[in-house]
């Protein structure tokens, strides 16, 4: 018969469990700059979604920021909020360091620019912090 003996599966369990405890540490070493980057990467990723459907469909979109989330809105002519498309909620251990938009919001118009440029900043519990500009032209990038 062919197929493994007692032993040599305890060996590949004790291999493979030794791996495991190695890793698991690294991983909590890394959690706070990988949740940083995918709360960046989605707050990006909303931002050029919101400029995209104001040209789109020529009404103004943008961001609505409070404590710990972000809204996706539908802005109306006066600027008033008349719908909520999204919301999403930072990661645990990210906050907003920094936001330098008038009233926590940024408005795309039809054209995909912004009344005024500005950036948000965040940062994890580690004080690691990403920067997000966007310029009145509507460009949005992302700095370390």
């Amino acid at each position: 018969m062919k197929g493994f003996t007692l032993v040599e599966l305890l060996i590949v369990i004790a291999i493979l469990v030794i791996m495991l405890s190695m890793g698991v540490p690294t991983f909590k070493t890394i959690q706070p700059d990988l949740k940083l980057s995918g709360d960046i990467r989605d707050l990006t990723g909303d931002l050029r979604l919101a400029c995209r459907m104001s040209v789109t469909e020529q009404v103004s979109y943008g961001i609505l920021f409070s404590e710990k989330k972000y809204n996706l809105v539908l802005f109306g002519e006066n600027k008033e909020v008349l719908k909520i498309l999204k919301t999403k909620k930072l990661n645990s251990g990210i906050n907003f360091k920094s936001i330098t938009f008038t009233n926590n919001k940024v408005l795309f118009n039809s054209y995909g620019s912004v009344n005024e440029g500005g950036s948000v900043i965040l940062e994890n519990s580690k004080q690691r912090i990403k920067t997000i500009q966007v310029s009145s032209a509507g460009f949005v990038k992302v700095e370390n």
